[in-house]
């Protein structure tokens, strides 16, 4: 594997956990995340999706649990429209149009029945647009006995649940989140892996993003697990499950200094 050398603060260094499973498509899509907490959830939250719902579809054929994602910036309708444009525009491709149509198929059997959709953004408290994060949980059917996995991928968003992600610690059994601007934003993911009970079991490195002068990649995925973790890990990452985000460019080697 073509691999490009990154560093990160050693307090960023993950616990080692042999229960660590691939979920979603290959390449950008993808997380490793704890088998344990996995099975042990009894909901799964999904922050953010685009036009990618593979890490719940995946998750969901495992562990059959009520599946609850939040992203305003697409819809059903959405994708329609984009496919009947695609039908229209000049220099018609096929290919892409197969692509849409199947996209438009694939949230359709998705998302119904105890896997929902909700066109919101996440952050603040604002309707009727943007929800908190303490709002999502406190709002599930008996919220105080539910345990909740978490993915969040909400494009520098993810700073502003930060402290909701502590106060509700007791109710999350895994998290799998990625920090943007990670270069400008050190301090603060520092700060909250010292605070946040979970264990942090993996990180990896987005290589579609910048790395700064400094070798910090710009973005990274963490792992975070409620179960028991081993000792610190001191060999460099990426992990032999992990997958380039981009296919054509050399995976990240993670060192921690």
């Amino acid at each position: 594997m073509n691999l490009k050398a990154v560093s990160l603060p050693q307090d960023l260094a993950p616990r080692s956990a042999e229960t660590l499973i691939r979920l979603g498509r290959d390449f950008d899509g993808g997380y490793l995340i704890d088998a344990r907490g996995m099975y042990e959830s009894t909901a799964l939250i999904g922050l953010g999706m685009n036009d990618d719902w593979s890490f719940e579809a995946d998750f969901y054929s495992r562990k059959k649990l009520p599946v609850y994602v939040y992203d305003s910036t697409v819809s059903g309708q959405r994708f329609i429209k984009r496919f009947f444009k695609s039908l229209f525009v000049k220099f018609h491709r096929p290919a892409r149009s197969v692509n849409l149509f199947n996209l438009c198929v694939s949230y359709y059997r998705f998302f119904r029945d105890d896997r929902r959709h909700i066109r919101k953004l996440v952050g603040i408290d604002a309707p009727p647009g943007f929800i908190s994060l303490a709002s999502i949980l406190k709002g599930l059917p008996n919220s105080e006995n539910t345990r909740v996995f978490l993915k969040v991928d909400i494009e520098g968003w993810e700073y502003r649940i930060l402290e909701d992600l502590i106060a509700y610690s007791a109710q999350i059994e895994g998290l799998a989140i990625e920090f943007h601007d990670v270069d400008i934003h050190l301090d603060r993911i520092i700060q909250f892996i010292k605070k946040f009970p979970l264990n942090l079991v993996h990180v990896h490195g987005n290589n579609t993003a910048f790395v700064s002068n400094h070798g910090t990649p710009h973005v990274i995925e963490c792992t975070f697990t409620s179960r028991p973790a081993g000792a610190v890990i001191k060999a460099d990452l990426p992990h032999p499950l992990d997958m380039p985000c981009d296919k054509n460019r050399p995976e990240l080697k993670i060192n921690f200094a």
